[in-house]
């Protein structure tokens, strides 16, 4: 038991220690990584850009200023006067020598052809001098540009060479009197491979890549990083899952993210068309940028643990010096729960706990001289009940019997009968029961004995009657009918006992009942003003904890002032708790007092939502409400608070942890204003919504609550409610409650509701 209790101590005060301090750091932790990842991702994206840029202007630099080379060589006017020649197969030694020069000076263009419209090749020239013999890719070339949209400039798809050369053709059209010749320019792509395929920029892991078009995908046009057998052999299909930069970069789609590549490995990309009508895409593996990241998350770690650490052995400390006394009082609390209330308890000092050991002492003197009123009383009704018994036993014994007739007109009487009625034979015989009638006893009643009887029942019940000298008694009577051949009652026999006293006894038994339950009120009422005592030592509490604060008594480190903070907070929820337990008692007396004026509903509402601030920041609850533009109304405006900040708590206690929502507003009515408190929380099961409002009830008491409790939250709400003459209800499933409640309120000014 000591160990259990010792536990809950040192709980109380670790976990808030733990809570107070974890929390913001972890938060602190993820949020430093998160930001330190976002910050690492886009100083990467700006480098894939850039690169991407650089590479680009120079695909772009490089295959303009080749247009321009050729445009301005092979002229209109050039073409003209060499046309004759070109017909002929031959440009002569002088023009073949300046286009050879030409070529030296492009290093991208490798070769130069001129053929007619059907691609018959009529001129070749080469800086080598070394002749093709093989003319297939030039028919490629011609029929590439006769199917394209016979643009000035035209750019074959890459192929592979005789040689295993990549290339591509350029190919630029010139017509001279009706007949069309094409320029065919064969460009190098390994020297265009060398401007753009550079990957030292972008990290170990980095690689430009580009690729052209396909039908239903696209293509590499070089040799990969990871698969130098990719060019022209490696295809991404459209409708694939991977390598999504690629396959938006053919189709003229330009955007930086977080995708896979190729070997679906996570990436870094930016990508884009280029000039040539190519997708271009400069990358990274994701695991290379992040790889600082766990380094620092390893450093967070060390300092979470080392935090944890600290925490915990300063508040073992600190609740150690605490329980001790508490223990002590324990023990006492489990020998007064087993009936000894003479336990002496001995505490040194004059600090909060010895004021409540003090507390405690005059609880028990109270509990001492209750038991002894209890033992008395105990022992009275007894008494009395062994009276009643003993009397009740003897008038069985002296029954008095009377016989009627069907009509009930009376036949017979015994002695007993005579004596308790005060009648002679004479004055019985030939009459009826209603001589004894004392008038207690409505008519329906008779009605009732007359129509069980006559139907052949028996009836059993106590009558009042009065006898021949006024005198009233009291008879236990059972009226058993005699049933004749044709099932109906032809005689009846009533047998009775004297109650007479039996019912005095009632009477004074009743008279005692109410006696004891007096003297239990007047033990609530004691135990009223024991609970304001246990109440008191909190003052001196919260009020050394504030010196404490504001160094009244010397400058704290911040682990003393968080332990401060852990005390007064659990102080303030002992005194919330006291305070319930006297407003339950004062409901119970109907002693719960109200005090109405009038205040201003609006300035009601923002006072309201500046005290539960410190509530709903431990949260993090977003928190709304409507007010009421310059309307005052009559009523109690303390308890009004009281109701809603109960409310508040309560919905504070079973929403989501960081997107809980509580929403709290005014309806107006007809002749009263409906309040509401709300919240999107995981509601009130069914089966115990009934129980709501009962005293101690709690929705999950196996649930380990934030705030705690003591199940009376509601209960005063309730009873605060009604006392100003309204009433409370809920509304409540899987999404979230309402709690409800309408007042009479007296408008001392007019307004419109608006929303916040």
């Amino acid at each position: 038991m000591k160990n259990i209790f010792s536990l809950r101590i040192q709980s109380k005060i670790i976990i808030p220690m733990l809570g107070l301090s974890l929390i913001p750091l972890t938060i602190f932790m993820f949020l430093f990584i998160e930001q330190y990842q976002n910050d690492l991702r886009d100083t990467e994206f700006l480098k894939l850009q850039t690169a991407f840029d650089l590479k680009n202007d120079r695909l772009t630099f490089l295959f303009s200023n080749l247009e321009s080379d050729i445009d301005s060589i092979f002229s209109d006017e050039w073409f003209l006067s060499t046309s004759d020649k070109i017909s002929m197969g031959s440009l002569g030694n002088n023009v073949e020598q300046n286009l050879v020069f030409f070529l030296q000076s492009e290093p991208a263009i490798n070769e130069i052809l001129i053929t007619d419209s059907s691609g018959n090749v009529l001129v070749e020239i080469e800086e080598s001098e070394v002749h093709r013999d093989n003319f297939d890719d030039v028919d490629f070339a011609v029929n590439s540009y006769f199917s394209s949209d016979l643009s000035k400039f035209h750019y074959t798809d890459v192929y592979q060479d005789e040689k295993g050369n990549y290339a591509l053709f350029l190919v630029l059209p010139k017509t001279v009197d009706g007949v069309t010749f094409l320029m065919i320019f064969e460009v190098n792509l390994s020297y265009v491979y060398s401007l753009i395929v550079d990957h030292s920029s972008i990290g170990d892991t980095g690689e430009v890549l580009v690729g052209q078009k396909l039908e239903n995908g696209a293509e590499f046009i070089h040799p990969l990083k990871y698969d130098p057998e990719a060019a022209l052999s490696r295809i991404i299909q459209f409708d694939e899952s991977r390598a999504l930069p690629i396959r938006e970069s053919v189709q003229g789609i330009s955007n930086c993210g977080s995708t896979v590549d190729y070997r679906s490995e996570p990436i870094l990309a930016c990508w884009g068309p280029t000039h040539m009508g190519w997708g271009m895409v400069a990358k990274i593996d994701q695991s290379e940028v992040f790889s600082t990241t766990n380094t620092t998350i390893l450093t967070f770690v060390l300092i979470f643990l080392f935090t944890t650490g600290s925490i915990v052995l300063i508040s073992r400390l600190v609740s150690k010096g605490i329980q001790k006394p508490l223990l002590k009082l324990q023990d006492a609390f489990k020998e007064f729960n087993s009936g000894k209330y003479d336990t002496e308890i001995k505490i040194k000092g004059n600090d909060e706990v010895a004021d409540l050991t003090k507390s405690f002492q005059t609880f028990q003197e109270f509990f001492q001289t209750n038991d002894k009123i209890k033992n008395f009383y105990q022992k009275e009704l007894e008494v009395k009940l062994e009276e009643s018994a003993n009397f009740k036993k003897s008038l069985d014994e002296s029954a008095n019997v009377s016989i009627t007739d069907a009509d009930g007109t009376i036949l017979y009487v015994n002695d007993k009968f005579r004596q308790i009625t005060k009648y002679s034979d004479k004055e019985l015989i030939g009459q009826n029961h209603r001589i004894l009638k004392s008038g207690f006893h409505p008519p329906q009643f008779y009605a009732t004995m007359w129509k069980t009887v006559s139907s052949g029942k028996i009836w059993n019940g106590d009558i009042k009657n009065r006898a021949k000298n006024g005198d009233e008694f009291w008879v236990k009577t059972t009226i058993v009918p005699f049933l004749g051949k044709d099932g109906k009652p032809f005689q009846y026999i009533a047998v009775r006992t004297d109650i007479t006293r039996q019912k005095l006894y009632e009477s004074k038994l009743m008279d005692a009942l109410k006696e004891v339950r007096r003297i239990d009120q007047l033990k609530n009422e004691f135990a009223s003003m024991v609970t304001h005592e246990l109440k008191t030592p909190l003052t001196p509490i919260r009020g050394y904890c504030e010196m404490l604060k504001d160094s009244g008594l010397g400058e704290l480190n911040s682990e003393q002032l968080e332990c401060i903070d852990t005390i007064d907070s659990n102080a303030s929820n002992l005194e919330r708790l006291i305070g319930d337990i006297l407003d339950s008692q004062k409901l119970d007396m109907g002693q719960l007092s109200f005090s109405k004026k009038d205040f201003n509903l609006s300035r009601f509402l923002e006072n309201l939502k500046k005290n539960v601030q410190p509530l709903l920041k431990e949260k993090n609850v977003q928190f709304f409400a409507n007010s009421v533009d310059d309307v005052s109304v009559n009523t109690d405006e303390q308890r009004l608070q009281q109701i809603f900040y109960n409310l508040i708590r309560n919905a504070v206690d079973f929403i989501p942890e960081n997107n809980g929502i509580i929403e709290i507003g005014i309806i107006p009515q007809e002749n009263n204003f409906r309040f509401f408190v709300k919240d999107n929380g995981i509601g009130i099961p069914k089966e115990k919504q009934p129980n709501i409002f009962k005293k101690f009830y709690q929705v999950d008491t196996a649930q380990t609550r934030k705030h705690g409790g003591t199940g009376l939250g509601l209960v005063i709400c309730k009873g605060i409610v009604e006392g100003l003459g309204g009433k409370i209800w809920f509304e409540s499933n899987s999404e979230g409650t309402t709690f409800y409640f309408e007042l009479p309120l007296q408008i001392t000014s007019k307004a419109e509701i608006v929303q916040e």
